[in-house]
């Protein structure tokens, strides 16, 4: 873990993002320790450049024949705002 672990990955921080996150209906009550386990695997997954993060994506560009996709309205508004 990097030098904000305590920050993001562990105590009352992680319980206060997922206290945030619930009350703005982006994460489910009951999956406190689901999200945190995978959050931490994600973390151990970017931390080995593990795929898909063991890919240089910086040349990546979209194809040109995809078209853009609209911005849906409210966009800008958090949930429950």
């Amino acid at each position: 873990m990097g030098e904000h672990e305590d920050s993001v990955f562990s105590g009352p921080p992680m319980l206060n993002l997922h206290v945030w996150g619930t009350s703005h209906s982006l994460l489910r009550p009951w999956n406190f320790e689901t999200d945190r386990a995978e959050g931490e695997r994600v973390a151990v997954a970017i931390e080995h450049r593990a795929w898909p993060f063991s890919v240089d994506w910086s040349r990546w560009r979209p194809d040109s024949d995809w078209p853009v996709p609209p911005v849906p309205d409210g966009w800008d508004v958090a949930p429950g705002s």
